[in-house]
Order: C-alpha cells, then sequence, then structure tokens
C-alpha cells in the first residue's frame, strides 16, 4: 500500500526505490521455483531411462536386495504374528 501512495503522491524516486526493494526480496522465490521446474523434469527423465534400460535395473534391484530381504522378512513375521 505505501509504494501505490508513493506513486498517487507522485514521489517517483521513493517509490522506484521502494519497488526495486520488492522485486530484489521475491527474486529468491521466483528462481526457486524456475530451477525447481528443470530439476524435476531430470528427475523425471532420470527415473524413465532407469525404466528402459535392463543394465541399470538390474544394478538398483542388485544394489537394494539388503532392504529388499529385510523388508521381506519383516513382513512374513509380521503377518505370521497378525494377531498382534
Amino acid at each position: 500500500m505505501g509504494v501505490v501512495g508513493e506513486y498517487k503522491d507522485e514521489y517517483y524516486a521513493e517509490a522506484g526505490r521502494s519497488t526495486y526493494d520488492i522485486l530484489k526480496a521475491i527474486d529468491p522465490i521466483l528462481s526457486s521455483c524456475y530451477f525447481s521446474v528443470f530439476e524435476y523434469y531430470i528427475a523425471a527423465e532420470e527415473y524413465r531411462n532407469t525404466g528402459s534400460d535392463i543394465n541399470k535395473l538390474s544394478y538398483n534391484f542388485a544394489h537394494n536386495l539388503g532392504s529388499i530381504y529385510d523388508l521381506s522378512e519383516e513382513g512374513i513375521k509380521r503377518s505370521l504374528d497378525i494377531e498382534n
């Protein structure tokens, strides 16, 4: 509201400086949103490339065998003791 009042009162030097300060304050927000779009695009491309390459899929499967084993074992133990 103060910037609008400065423009209405024809204090253009102050209004220009206030406008500059506002734009400078929101620039990191706009830049972050702008660059996050590209980061999501790059991540989606990597997932697509990994999903279509059997070598990458087999490596990821072998790399995660420990977690797969642990989660399977935990699931079996919990399903056998379902009443608790």
